[in-house]
């Protein structure tokens, strides 16, 4: 890769990607994608919100650096994940949901879960935060597998949209350079 000059002045970068490659190889996961299962919404400012995910294929995740935690497809996987949510309203506001790989408290015994942020006006809405899943949960022992916002645009109406590309990465944008030439271009 170059002279050691080269390398000192990219170690930044290099001790972000080992890092980061580290993290990945203790937190990741194959497989399976999140979808709306049938997501449904009774009347009334705050009507119960059924919120109801699927997941195609098996998840192969490795969390915490305990790998064969192995999920089967889903279906309904979490129906009452939205217990507790109020709306406040009819149309205009939204919820993001954190669905989760849980492997429970001792590491051994994968579920699929869903925790939600607070409700907020259609586009000011934000994810549970790490912190927030951990209190929910209970335990530090899970990974996220998408974020999926909710938006209420009706009395019994809403949208489902998935981010399933919130899992853990190991993806850098810029290639290190490998001669002085390149680093300096």
């Amino acid at each position: 890769m170059g002279a050691p000059s080269l390398l000192d002045a990219q170690a930044g970068q290099v001790l972000e990607r080992i890092n980061g490659l580290c993290q990945w190889a203790a937190n990741n996961c194959t497989g399976g994608i999140v979808s709306d299962g049938g997501t449904t919404q009774a009347s009334g400012a705050n009507g119960v919100l059924n919120f109801d995910i699927d997941a195609t294929e098996i998840f192969d995740a490795v969390v915490d650096g305990i790998s064969g935690h192995v999920l089967a497809a889903q279906t309904d996987a979490d129906s009452d994940a939205a217990s507790g949510l109020a709306w406040g309203e009819t149309d205009s506001v939204q919820a993001i949901f954190a669905v989760i790989l849980d492997t429970g408290a001792a590491d051994d015994t994968p579920a699929m879960s869903a925790t939600y942020g607070a409700v907020a006006a259609t586009g000011s809405a934000v994810a549970p935060t790490d912190a927030e899943i951990e209190t929910f949960i209970t335990h530090s022992n899970w990974m996220r597998l998408a974020d999926v916002t909710i938006t209420r645009t009706g009395d019994t109406a809403v949208t489902f949209a998935v981010d399933n590309g919130v899992r853990p990465t190991a993806r850098f944008n810029t290639d290190l350079a490998e001669t002085e030439t390149a680093f300096r271009s």
